[in-house]
């Protein structure tokens, strides 16, 4: 989106560029109210049902009968809508109140960084005073306000992007979202269950009507093992034995997402404006599209099928052997454990039905699909409990990755010593070799790899969770970013920049004007490296790149690519590694180009 294309009714949001401390309270109180009232229209256009998901919608209405014409019944929608409207107003106010705090108070700081007669270790006190500040702003939102909030405090608990002081307030958040209680869960799983296909199993009849936990789990642990923003996972185990995780939807989650990410789309047209001159709220839309994909589990399934199945292949029919694999030996996983319980057929259509529990390969080509040649262990779909709020897969044993230093202290292994050093090393390496797989020869990703989605299994492998939000790259994006790959690698700044116009970035200057806020960008959005002069993002600091040379249009398929980038690079420098995917990846950049190049000449 160009920079002419932001946003700009009510008041100017510029004029806030030149603000001075005596009026910023004023024309932060004026701006805020404007906003509070276009949010408010936004919501209300969205009350007609259109967004709400649709067994709150059942479930609604059956709340309210059949009579739907009585004055009582419509006496009771009334109030619960302006009950929702108020609630609603009321989260709206919340985040705006917060938001004017935490940006007020930076916009303070800069004023007395800048204006004050200050030393440079007294500039630098004064920010960090200011991150602990905000640390404590933003953990408060995120804890107190949860929704989408709870998911952007985690993507900002990232030691290479953010403040030391935000990373240590926020890193506990991947595991801070509170549990539904077992009832309401026991209540949502039996209403999917009894909208599921189970086809097959011992419960299945045209008589069923209600379908209770204990007809399709003999065992169920009420204590999740698991939750987030958007559903909690339950252990339990199916009647024939086999380990299971449960995934449920959490009631309600998706309006207050939707309506979170509205309010975000207002403050990022300010911010946009204001301070990072860059374009935000295309990748704002693309995350709100994403969000959505999030809520439909039938969606989720069929990604991880995709994304399991083509990282099983022994050897890449796009890459071939690109020598990056990086995994080491072959080891027996999760999955081949479980090898011969219920074998079938897999289905890649995305609907409960169609799913088939086993180990062959979608194509329905009878081909044994050997999991151990995968850098990663993905999950399987149960078939028949697979809705749209319910997702039934694959157990997975092993251990979070953030409770990795400590597993490895009640195993006797110091956490920064040499062995801990080649483990984390090779846990990277194969998370780096299955996104150079999705990405570059696949072109469809898990676009999620925060701490709270890998697990660290039995015999080293690595475990990859949660496939609610996948990307799939147009053929000409997933070709140029390979090209990018090689660029970076080779540190070719005038290749990167003719790669950025291909992708359809463009920046106020080019990359002979400006090589080295170039290669600060393209090393920060793109790579997991950490050269010289590749610094963290602070876009109120005066050395930002984004400041320096302004992002005036930045593609909205290229946020999860970038997304993803910066999340591998924090789990990197999380982990005390410096290791670039750019120079990992080159070999297999390089055949991907070398094949659409035959493929071209010899279609």
């Amino acid at each position: 989106m160009k920079q002419s294309q932001v946003a700009s009714n009510g008041r100017s949001d510029a004029s806030l560029s030149g603000w001075s401390p005596d009026s910023l309270r004023t024309e932060l109180a004026g701006w805020l109210q404007d906003r509070i009232v276009q949010a408010d229209t936004q919501f209300r256009s969205g009350l007609s049902g259109a967004r709400w998901p649709s067994h709150v919608r059942t479930e609604n209405a059956k709340a309210r009968g059949t009579s739907s014409g009585s004055s009582s019944h419509g006496s009771r929608r009334k109030v619960e809508g302006w009950r929702e409207q108020q609630q609603a107003l009321h989260r709206i106010f919340d985040f705006w109140r917060r938001a004017v705090h935490l940006y007020g108070s930076y916009k303070l700081c800069q004023a007395r960084v800048r204006l004050g007669r200050l030393s440079e270790e007294q500039r630098k006190a004064a920010w960090e005073e200011q991150h602990e500040r905000g640390a404590e702003i933003l953990h408060s939102l995120c804890t107190e306000m949860q929704g989408f909030f709870l998911k952007a405090g985690q993507f900002l608990a990232k030691p290479d992007m953010s403040p030391p002081a935000w990373v240590r307030r926020l890193a506990p958040l991947h595991d801070s979202a509170p549990a539904d209680p077992f009832p309401l869960v026991r209540h949502n799983i039996e209403a999917e269950l009894a909208r599921a296909d189970v086809a097959g199993s011992d419960v299945a009849s045209a008589d069923v009507v209600r379908i209770r936990l204990e007809d399709v789990f003999a065992e169920f642990e009420e204590e999740p093992v698991g939750s987030a923003s958007i559903a909690q996972v339950h252990r339990g185990k199916l009647k024939d034995g086999r380990s299971v995780a449960i995934k449920v939807q959490r009631a309600g989650a998706e309006r207050l997402m939707l309506m979170d990410l509205a309010n975000l789309r207002l403050f990022g047209a300010f911010l946009q404006k204001a301070e990072l001159k860059v374009d935000l709220l295309g990748p704002i839309s693309e995350l709100e599209q994403q969000i959505r994909y999030e809520f439909d589990f039938e969606h989720e399934a069929t990604a991880m099928e995709r994304i399991r199945h083509a990282l099983a292949q022994p050897v890449l029919r796009e890459a071939a052997r690109d020598g990056q694999n990086g995994h080491g030996p072959r080891q027996r996983g999760h999955r081949e454990r479980h090898r011969g319980r219920g074998r079938g057929r897999h289905g890649n259509t995305g609907k409960s039905g169609d799913l088939r529990h086993g180990d062959r390969h979608g194509g329905g080509d009878g081909a044994e699909l050997d999991t151990s040649a995968s850098p990663v262990i993905v999950p399987a779909a149960i078939p028949g409990l697979v809705t749209r709020g319910l997702l039934v897969m694959d157990f997975i044993d092993g251990t979070p990755i953030l409770r990795l230093p400590e597993e490895m202290r009640r195993r006797g292994i110091s956490p920064n010593g040499m062995l801990a050093r080649q483990a984390k090393s090779h846990i990277f390496s194969a998370l780096s070799s299955a996104y150079g797989r999705m990405m570059l020869c696949h072109g469809h990703f898990q676009a999620d790899p925060h701490p709270g989605n890998i697990l660290v299994c039995d015999g080293g492998r690595v475990a990859l969770l949660d496939y609610g939000q996948t990307k799939q790259l147009p053929e000409a994006m997933r070709l140029n970013l390979a090209r990018l790959v090689v660029a970076i690698a080779d540190q070719d700044m005038g290749a990167v920049g003719m790669c950025f116009r291909a992708m359809g970035i463009e920046t106020a200057k080019t990359a002979g004007e400006d090589p080295n806020s170039f290669r600060r960008m393209a090393m920060i959005m793109f790579d997991t490296g950490s050269g010289n002069g590749v610094t963290s993002a602070n876009p109120f600091g005066a050395e930002s790149s984004l400041k320096s040379n302004a992002m005036k249009s930045f593609p909205s398929d290229i946020f999860f690519i970038v997304r993803t980038m910066m999340l591998l690079k924090g789990l990197a420098t999380g982990m005390g590694l410096s290791v670039s995917t750019a120079k990992q990846w080159r070999p297999m950049a390089l055949r991907v180009l070398r094949d659409a190049d035959r493929h071209r000449h010899n279609p």
